[in-house]
């Protein structure tokens, strides 16, 4: 089955946009507007996503919301 840009475009509510080093790898998820492909920076982040590769090369473990207690929630 082949979906069309113009079905993406409404399928899609938001959009990562990534920053990597050697040794991290942060994200962030945020609202858009569809019809441009323009993010919304003016609100708060759907969802962020921060992994340490020098001990989580395979990322299960979010540092924004750590499933063990440890680091503190990105801000």
């Amino acid at each position: 089955m082949s979906l069309s840009l113009r079905s993406l475009r409404c399928r899609c509510c938001c959009r990562g946009y990534t920053i990597r080093t050697p040794t991290h790898r942060y994200t962030e998820w945020r609202t858009f507007d569809p019809s441009t492909f323009t993010p919304d920076w003016s609100g708060g982040a759907v969802a962020r996503e921060l992994y340490d590769h020098t001990v989580d090369a395979g990322e299960d473990d979010n540092l924004c919301f750590p499933q063990t207690g440890g680091a503190a929630p990105c801000v």
